[in-house]
């Protein structure tokens, strides 16, 4: 009974152990099968997708964007660095513009293309302007230096309140979007104000060659002497008017302050000291002696930050200027120039952290842009790129 008993138990469990690997196998079988289907309909869902067409543009942005991009980058930056290298031993030319690795790279996406086919076009564009960037921050670079080895002429930034920048800054910025060749007659004179028959020392600039005409019709002011007076470029005179008041006004010194409403006369604001006369004279001076070298680093500051487009007439928008909150009616739409600026300066500012305001509005309204950025050359340059940017979308709308 016992031999019996063993033989059956032995059996059942040959059976069972039968039964549980058919069932593992089959069940195995299945899942395996199971992954052929998926495999086989990832494949078709795959094939499918990269041979869609009409693809949003949003949409090709972030599956280009992915780590054949970074790869990429790199590599390009390589590349990049030994075209610089080769350029410059090549030419004596102080601003470098290398070759595109994909010039012939349409500039416009084609929603007919394939999916692969606008993710490899995004990529080359994307490879295209990250040289535009490498070659525009390298002559950035190399002309904000250049311009550091003067004191007398730059670009016109860093507004004072109350001492009158913010309105020569606004002259300036539109003096140099008309892009027209003209001249104008930098001064420094004395003047004897009618109202307080006080005597003071001026500087500022005239399109007049007879100094004296700039002063004939006024109802304030008395010429009483012409100390000095030189023809520059506009652009140049300008600048030079700028830093020159800068330079020789006291520091703590705010002209809308000190004179009161009733005692002000045409370029208060431009008054300096009369101790620092014969300096000023100086200065003067070395700006006619080295104006062409001058006008030569604003122009290449303007090629670089603000290259020449075509003028066009603003016959469809309406500019709110003295509030910041812009609207430009432009094929039909209504773009709200606050928000862009935001948008812009944020975005500038996000590389930044330990250089970011708590106050981002603030210097918005009062164009005081960047005022924690440590390094002035960075500075400079950022706010150039931030007028640069809002400019192209507005441009591009």
């Amino acid at each position: 009974m016992e031999a019996l008993f063993m033989i059956v138990c032995i059996g059942g469990s040959i059976i069972i152990s039968y039964y549980l690997y058919s069932s593992d196998k089959k069940e195995k079988d299945f899942e395996t099968y199971k992954q052929k289907v998926r495999h086989k309909d990832f494949l078709e869902a795959s094939e499918e997708l990269q041979n869609e067409r009409n693809i949003p543009l949003e949409d090709i942005e972030y599956s280009a964007k992915n780590f054949l991009w970074d790869q990429m980058k790199t590599k390009l930056t390589l590349e990049w660095n030994q075209n610089k290298e080769k350029f410059e031993k090549k030419s004596n030319l102080l601003e470098i513009k290398t070759a595109l690795p994909f010039a012939s790279n349409s500039e416009t996406y084609d929603e007919n293309l394939t999916r692969n086919e606008a993710e490899e076009w995004l990529r080359k564009k994307l490879a295209n302007e990250l040289y535009e960037k490498l070659d525009f921050e390298r002559n950035a670079r190399l002309l904000l230096n250049e311009f550091n080895k003067f004191e007398f002429v730059g670009i016109p930034t860093d507004p004072i309140e109350h001492t009158g920048d913010s309105s020569r800054l606004k002259d300036w910025a539109i003096e140099v979007k008309k892009r027209k060749e003209s001249t104008k007659y930098l001064y420094l004179v004395q003047i004897k104000s009618r109202i307080d028959d006080k005597n003071y020392i001026k500087i500022g600039i005239t399109s007049k060659k007879n100094i004296k005409k700039r002063f004939e019709d006024d109802d304030v002011m008395e010429l009483k002497k012409i100390i000095r007076s030189v023809r520059l470029e506009t652009n140049l005179a300008m600048s030079a008017e700028y830093f020159l008041i800068r330079k020789y006004r006291p520091k703590n010194y705010f002209a809308e302050k000190e004179f009161d409403v009733f005692s002000r006369f045409g370029g208060y604001t431009e008054v300096v000291p009369m101790r620092n006369t014969t300096e000023i004279g100086k200065d003067i001076d070395k700006i006619e002696k080295n104006s062409k070298q001058y006008s030569s680093l604003i122009e290449r500051y303007l090629r670089l930050f603000d290259p020449k487009k075509p003028i066009k007439k603003p016959t469809k928008e309406l500019q709110k200027d003295k509030t910041k909150e812009r609207l430009i009616k432009k094929d039909e739409k209504l773009i709200d120039l606050q928000i862009i600026r935001k948008q812009e300066y944020m975005k500038l500012l996000k590389p930044y952290p330990e250089d970011k305001s708590s106050n981002i509005e603030q210097e918005l309204a009062t164009e005081n842009y960047f005022p924690k950025m440590i390094n002035s050359n960075t500075r400079l340059v950022l706010i150039r790129r931030f007028e640069k940017n809002v400019n192209e979308i507005i441009n591009n709308q």
